[in-house]
């Protein structure tokens, strides 16, 4: 077996220096009097080399001028953002008589339920406006299953949704095109 080892780690040093050496040629090669002959090839590495991150483009507010600092981007991205939605007003709904449906049943959230979503949690993705990791929600969903199914109850039961909860977060998420 040390021999296996031993002849491993010889031939991994061997191809780290092929490939050091493969690299150092490419580079002599597009650095030299070649670049000339076909600067295509040389630009093509400069820019594959560039990490350029332009962000997002100056935008127009409602005035019409472009707004190109980090602060006014975000102001106007926001309004964009909360300008699709209707705006509830605080408070009761109004009457609307009686309804030709019929009437649903009362939702009953039960524990159990409650538990398995949040063991359902996937702990890889980002915490929500509350910044509790979803590794905390699922390692403690047995503890914390009792308080929420009656939180979760209340709020049906009473018809109301914490401010909070109507909030969201904007944020850019830049991908590469």
């Amino acid at each position: 077996m040390p021999k296996e080892i031993d002849r491993y780690k010889r031939l991994q040093q061997e191809v780290q220096w092929e490939i050091r050496r493969a690299h150092r040629w490419y580079m002599e090669e597009i650095v030299s009097e070649s670049h000339t002959k076909n600067p295509k090839r040389f630009w093509a590495y400069i820019k594959s080399k560039g990490q350029e991150m332009m962000g997002v483009a100056p935008l127009k507010n409602s005035d019409s001028f472009l707004r190109s600092n980090k602060e006014s981007k975000a102001s106007i991205l926001n309004h964009q953002f909360s300008s699709v939605f209707t705006r509830e007003p605080d408070g009761q709904l109004p009457d609307k008589g009686p309804s030709p449906y019929p009437t649903m049943p009362n939702i009953t959230v039960c524990e159990r339920g409650v538990q398995k979503l949040l063991k359902n949690l996937n702990c890889h993705k980002a915490s929500g406006s509350d910044e509790l990791p979803n590794q905390i929600l699922h390692t403690a969903a047995e503890e914390l299953s009792p308080i929420l199914t009656k939180l979760f109850q209340f709020l049906l039961d009473t018809g109301s949704v914490p401010r909070d909860w109507k909030d969201a977060n904007v944020v850019l998420i830049f991908t590469k095109r």
